[in-house]
This record gives C-alpha cells, structure tokens and sequence, in this order.
C-alpha cells in the first residue's frame, strides 16, 4: 500500500514478464517428452506457469512485510523454507486441477509423482 492507501504492485513489471516467458518457455522444453509434443506442452505451461508467478509475488509480499529483506536470522530462514514449502503446495494443487482438468494427467505417474514433480518445479 501507498501512503494514499492505493495497492502497489511490489515488484518490477518488466523483470516479472521476463521471468514469466522465460519459465514459460523452459516449462514447455520439459513437459514435451511427458505430454508428446509441444503444443500440448506449451498449453500446460501457458495455463500453469502464471499460477507460479502469482504465488511468487504474493510471497514477496509476505517477505516484505515480514521484514526479511533487511534482517536474515536462523529463524527467518526456516520461515521462509516453510512459507516457500506452502506455495509450492498450492502450485502441487493447482497443476493437479489443470492437469485433471485439461485430461493433461501423465497416466504412467504414481499418485506421489503427481504431486511430488510440480512441488519440486
């Protein structure tokens, strides 16, 4: 928030676009082999990867706020690993309802690779 009460974004706009076509297009380079082609691949990766933005810039806005970009203790460290474990769930949850959704769901992956593999990405 300003100090007129307005929302500002928290970041830089132009880095985050970048960042946001580059893991686009890194994560389409890795699900070709699992979706078979790349169109399929590309579209996973349009519908999932501004999901993994989001969760990023919220968690920046936690950080922030929390302090952390000027004091760095053992405990902030735990939080943060905590805080980052969270968002990689939600991003597990949401690849999981697109995935299942789309009837993109890798058929060959155990219940614990469909979770496991987009908590790691």
């Amino acid at each position: 928030m300003t100090a007129t009460g307005r929302w500002r974004y928290p970041g830089d706009w132009s880095a985050d676009l970048v960042a946001l076509v580059i893991l686009t297009i890194y994560g389409t380079f890795i699900r070709t082999p699992l979706y078979g082609g790349v169109g399929r691949a590309m579209i996973v990766s349009i519908l999932l990867e501004p999901f993994a933005c989001l969760i990023a810039i919220g968690l920046r806005l936690v950080f922030r706020r929390l302090g952390f970009d000027t004091r760095l203790t053992p405990g902030t460290v735990g939080l943060v690993a905590l805080l980052s474990m969270a968002g990689a769930l939600c991003q597990s949850a949401i690849a999981k309802l697109v995935l299942v959704a789309g009837g993109w769901a890798v058929a060959s992956w155990s219940l614990g690779q469909s979770w496991a593999l987009p908590f790691s990405y």
